[in-house]
Parts: C-alpha cells; structure tokens; sequence
C-alpha cells in the first residue's frame, strides 16, 4: 500500500510558487517587468495558456521546474512546453519565446535531446539566472 505524505492540493499549491519563484527570478535577471500567467488566443479560437507572459506578450515563458535532470517525465514535460510554445508562435510571431529550466544540468540535458535549441532556434533556452 502507498501512503502519500501530503495532499496533492499542497503538491500543486508548492509547484505553483516554484513556476512563480522561478519567473519571478528570470524577469529580474532580465530586467522585465513582472511575468503572470496568460491565456494566449491562437488562431481558429483554440487557446493556450502559458506559464508567464510579459503583459504586452511580447515574451511568452514556459517553466520546466525539474530539477534532477535524470528526473523521469522531465523529457515529457519538455515535450509538452516546446509544443505549446510553438504553438503560441503562429499565435504571436514577433514575440521572444522562452523555455525556463530549473538549472545548468537540466539546460545541458535539454539540448542533449533537442541540439537545435543550442542556436537558431525560435525558442531561447534560459535558466531563472538568466
């Protein structure tokens, strides 16, 4: 039998400051205004939301908060954050897309898995530092 140790409301309520903790980190490595969640309109009406965006959404960020780049699922929800930002790039083609990794070793992990998010890519990678 597999007890949990804390409700899953407080395993969400703690992710949920860690995206804003680390958003809130980026936004001043930058020196942008504060980053909010946003709900992105995407062509034929469908929607996305998006873990932060500038309030002009001229800079859209999805979070990655694993921080054990061996993590399992961290290859998924990398996945899933590079698709919903392509996805908000027909949306909003002039906006900088950013993906936001935990740390270095998971920055060095994803570009193991996506090597063209090394340059060139439409989608910069970038860690709450910066």
């Amino acid at each position: 039998m597999t007890t949990l140790s804390a409700p899953i409301e407080a395993d969400a309520a703690q992710l949920r400051r860690v995206r804003r903790d680390m958003l809130s980190a980026y936004a001043s490595a930058i020196d942008c205004a504060d980053l909010h969640p946003a709900t992105i309109r995407l062509p034929g009406g469908d929607a996305i939301q998006v873990d932060g965006a500038s309030a002009d959404e001229s800079l859209i960020v999805e979070v990655v908060t694993h921080e054990d780049a061996t993590a399992e699922g961290l290859r998924a929800r990398l996945a899933q954050a590079l698709l919903g930002l392509s996805l908000v790039r027909r949306a909003r083609p002039g906006a900088t897309l950013v993906l936001l990794v935990a740390n270095d070793d998971v920055r060095r992990a994803a570009t193991r898995w996506v090597p063209a998010l090394t340059g060139g890519h439409p989608v910069r990678l970038a860690t709450p530092q910066g």
